[in-house]
């Protein structure tokens, strides 16, 4: 070995290893030195996490039939509550730890009463690791049993630790039974955030639709609001709301398959299923939600491939014997969920995921059987409704035409690139640097801000893209959408071709920033641009690529200072602040007005400028919402506006 090659593999200086250095985390510690390995981050999401931890042992209660409401209530300090009228945890002593079997429950890791089938043949919320997050990452957690007509309550403070043992503090609450947890997240551990109440009511409703007659209450102390959330039809509710104002090819189909025995090694397992879906004639991508348990896995898994997998074979055998294809091998899956509205809903006695944040089923041993219910329960609601089976497959059939327009599109796309280099080196005012990590494309509105930019941009690593007016809408034109030349440069500026071609690995820049003016105009421009981004190029979206550069709206002038204010927001504040001095304010009526001096100063120098990173947090909503916003179709764009316009940021100067 050379001494170049010792010198890289050299140890840390200073650092021992010795019998001293092995470490044995005791109780909950655990979780607070690595909270990340539980609840998957320790900002917004963890935050939240903790709450999902709790609301799905109460629903366990309602799957395993013994609850009919539960509650979830958020106080001040960032305190919440959920509560349950199901049996109540047992209140009393554990043979094995000779602890309260509550204290158990919320101290011991993987202790609890779902590792077999005796209490509860499926669950979500594991009382093993999931409640022990919440009470490990609490300055304080309450929880009050309400059993054998007794009110039992008992504290924990400081991460776990046991401030008051177990105690009877109600021997007359007759017949009430359940479980009450209340506590305040430890944000000594976890990042400080506020809660996102949309998203929390959207869990209820969205649990509400997972478990038809279940009653979910939310109560939110700090503004008085009080809501209920309860479904009669579950799935098939949910599939009906996501396609509220898009005209559907058949009434929905929901498919229900009851318990069946999976065998695992030397267990037997039971399995339940129901499917709801519905196909859309608007819409070109699936909205498809999939869970195990009540537990959402966003990343799919065996279920949800297994559910597609059986509506392909299905639909395949009936294009065969009705002649509508001549080769049924021909419709892939691609075809079949292009424009559905698809929930899948599992229930298993022993799941097994891919990580502890249970985004991917991965239990293989349901999928013959799920495989085969799937195909035959469609068959037989296809012999049942032959004109609803004629819909479905015709529009696959459309579905699959449109795939094959595509790709021939694709190939014309390698030619139309090619052309494209020849004016397009004029248009782009590249960056020096060619490592894409460091260099970043300003996608400008316009030519005279084009030009604003070219002058104050820091050519090493920032280059600049002109855009002339208005990107065509990606949802109405669709294919045409590659003739627009604005929609060519773009495609070449980036690099990595688009739709299935898509190559994020010849990315050419690692920031890609939309800069415009801070009007309405400004805003419907980006909303275009992030429309074709998410249509043609997500994995862009997906990968935190794309940034929104908050140019400002008005300049306030004295004769000591000069300051930039983003929006009427920040001047309304400002005013309020600054009542005694003097200022000249003035309105920006585009980047073009900004010499590159002020350009650079206020939004793209790194040491000062202000981005907003463009992200998906919810895939099939974002889908949906997108539709409703930019599809073809004005009733839905309607009702979205209608229903969303007091969220918006109104431009009052743009009209």
């Amino acid at each position: 070995m050379s001494t170049e090659e010792k010198k890289l593999i050299n140890p840390t200086p200073n650092v021992e290893y010795g019998d001293s250095s092995i470490q044995v985390l005791e109780g909950l510690e655990a979780i607070r030195v690595r909270p990340g390995m539980y609840i998957g981050s320790l900002g917004v999401e963890g935050l939240h996490h903790l709450i999902w931890e709790a609301l799905d042992n109460a629903v366990d209660e309602a799957t395993a039939g013994y609850a009919t409401e539960i509650k979830l209530t958020l106080e001040e300090e960032h305190i919440v509550s959920v509560e349950d009228n199901g049996r109540g945890i047992p209140i009393g002593i554990n043979p094995q730890t000779g602890l309260s079997n509550i204290v158990t429950i919320f101290t011991h890791l993987h202790a609890g009463g779902k590792f077999n089938n005796s209490s509860y043949k499926t669950s979500g919320g594991l009382h093993g690791v999931g409640i022990k997050c919440v009470n490990a990452l609490s300055t304080f957690l309450e929880v009050n049993v309400c059993r054998e007509g007794k009110e039992v309550f008992t504290k924990f403070t400081e991460g776990g630790k046991l401030e008051s043992q177990p105690s009877v503090i109600s021997e007359s609450v007759g017949s009430k039974t359940g479980t009450k947890i209340r506590w305040q997240p430890d944000f000594s551990v976890l990042e400080r955030n506020d809660y996102d109440i949309g998203l929390i009511k959207e869990r209820l409703q969205n649990l509400s639709y997972l478990n038809k007659n279940l009653s979910f209450i939310f109560e939110n102390k700090n503004t008085g609001e009080v809501e209920q959330f309860l479904s009669s039809q579950g799935l098939a509710d949910w599939v009906e709301s996501i396609n509220q104002g898009f005209e559907t090819v058949h009434p929905i189909q929901n498919i229900v398959i009851e318990e069946q025995q999976v065998k695992k090694k030397e267990a037997v397992n039971s399995l339940r299923c129901e499917v709801s879906f519905q196909y859309s004639l608007e819409r070109d991508h699936p909205v498809i939600y999939s869970f195990c348990n009540n537990i959402k896995t966003s990343l799919g898994g065996v279920h949800l491939e297994t559910v597609k997998e059986g509506i392909l074979s299905c639909v395949r055998q009936y294009a065969e014997d009705w002649k509508i294809i001549d080769d049924k091998y021909k419709w892939i899956k691609e075809d079949v969920i292009s424009g559905i509205s698809l929930v899948v809903s599992v229930y298993y006695t022993d799941p097994s995921y891919k990580g502890q944040t249970k985004e991917t089923l991965i239990s293989n041993e349901i999928r013959p059987i799920l495989r085969e219910q799937i195909e035959g329960k469609l068959h037989t609601s296809f012999q049942d409704n032959i004109e609803v089976a004629k819909l479905i497959l015709g529009h696959i059939q459309q579905e699959y035409r449109k795939r094959i327009n595509r790709e021939q599109m694709l190939e014309m796309s390698k030619k139309i690139h090619k052309e494209n280099l020849l004016g397009f080196a004029e248009k782009l005012a590249d960056c020096t640097i060619k490592n894409p990590e460091f260099s970043e494309l300003y996608i400008v509105e316009g030519d005279s801000a084009g030009g604003s930019a070219k002058g104050a941009r820091n050519r090493e690593f920032q280059a600049i893209l002109p855009i002339k007016g208005k990107l065509a809408n990606a949802s109405k034109k669709k294919n045409k959408i590659f003739d627009n030349e604005e929609v060519k440069n773009l495609i070449t500026a980036i690099g990595c071709s688009y739709g299935h071609n898509f190559d994020i690995s010849k990315l050419r820049y690692n920031k890609i920033i939309l800069m415009t003016d801070a009007d309405v105009d400004g805003s419907h421009i980006q909303v275009l641009i992030m429309n074709f981004f998410y249509k043609y190029m997500k994995p862009l979206l997906e990968n935190g690529h794309v940034y929104i550069a908050r140019s400002p709206l008005y300049k306030a002038s004295s004769k000591k200072e000069t300051i930039y204010l983003l929006d009427e927001e920040e001047k309304r504040e400002f005013e309020k602040n600054n009542k005694s001095s003097s200022y000249e304010f003035s309105r920006f009526k585009g980047l073009g007005e900004m010499s590159p001096a002020q350009l650079w100063e206020t939004t793209m120098d790194p040491k000062r400028r202000t981005f907003l990173q463009v992200q998906i947090i919810d895939d099939p909503k974002t889908q949906a919402t997108m539709e409703k916003l930019m599809g073809a179709k004005v009733k839905p764009r309607k009702i979205f506006i209608t229903e969303n316009y007091s969220k918006a940021m109104i431009d009052r100067w743009a009209a």
